[in-house]
């Protein structure tokens, strides 16, 4: 007899065993699906991340290869008025030069009208580029400034978040009001109409309903998630 209830008694102990292994073997199944959806939410996450700046890269480059057509454009007008220039007032050297060659007495009448043309040809001042042009270079950088602020702040966020462990609270039932119910592991409260039968301490709230966060930290940077359920207004974190 005492053999059997030994039997009894490890054969419980065993279904035990197999029960806590079936369940935490679905718990782990469980963490895995989760880390598999963070993972493809990461994946995507970035995803549109990199198609967005890749975008407004295409966007900003097509922007200077617009300025560095203008530029060459601009370039190549002024090179072939430069052309022109040059060639015009080449003319008239040219040609001042064969009738100073000439007898004194020949050259007078006719040394006029060159002269003349000498006298009304200034030469332009052209540029090689608009001052339109110049302004758009300059203020390119200023049409990149939001996108540069806004990758700044990202990535400064994102390591901000990457970096922090989120502190270990849970609720202090010392200091729940009796109308909060709280879970076995103190990690939530539900209020309740029903007035709960808790022993009467001093750091209790019994006016306010609230509860207070257990444990603490002395130094350093801390974050905790906490979600607030009900109506808009009636509950506080």
């Amino acid at each position: 007899e005492q053999i059997q209830k030994c039997l009894e008694c490890l054969r419980k102990e065993r279904e035990e065993i197999q029960r806590i292994q079936a369940r935490e073997n679905q718990r782990t199944q469980v963490l895995l699906s989760q880390v598999a959806t963070k993972r493809q939410k990461v994946i995507f996450e970035f995803a549109y991340l990199s198609q967005f700046l890749e975008e407004q890269q295409s966007v900003l480059l097509a922007q200077l290869e617009a300025l560095d057509a203008d530029i060459l454009r601009q370039r190549e007008e002024f090179d072939v008025l430069v052309s022109e220039e040059m060639c015009r007032f080449g003319s008239l050297i040219s040609e001042l030069e064969e009738k100073n060659e000439r007898p004194a007495r020949g050259l007078l009448t006719d040394i006029r009208s060159t002269l003349l043309r000498c006298e009304t040809r200034k030469c332009r001042r052209p540029e090689a580029v608009s001052p339109e042009l110049g302004q758009r270079i300059r203020d390119f950088p200023q049409q990149a400034v939001p996108l540069q602020r806004e990758v700044k702040l990202f990535l400064e966020k994102l390591c901000f978040e990457l970096d922090y462990e989120p502190a270990c609270l849970s609720l202090d039932p010392q200091t729940s009001h009796p109308k909060l119910l709280l879970s076995e592991d103190h990690q939530r409260a539900q209020f309740s109409y029903k007035w709960q039968s808790s022993p009467d301490n001093p750091e209790r709230f019994d006016r306010a309903t609230c509860v207070l966060a257990r444990g603490g930290f002395t130094g350093g940077r801390h974050t905790w998630l906490a979600s607030a359920c009900g109506d808009p207004g009636e509950s506080q974190v």
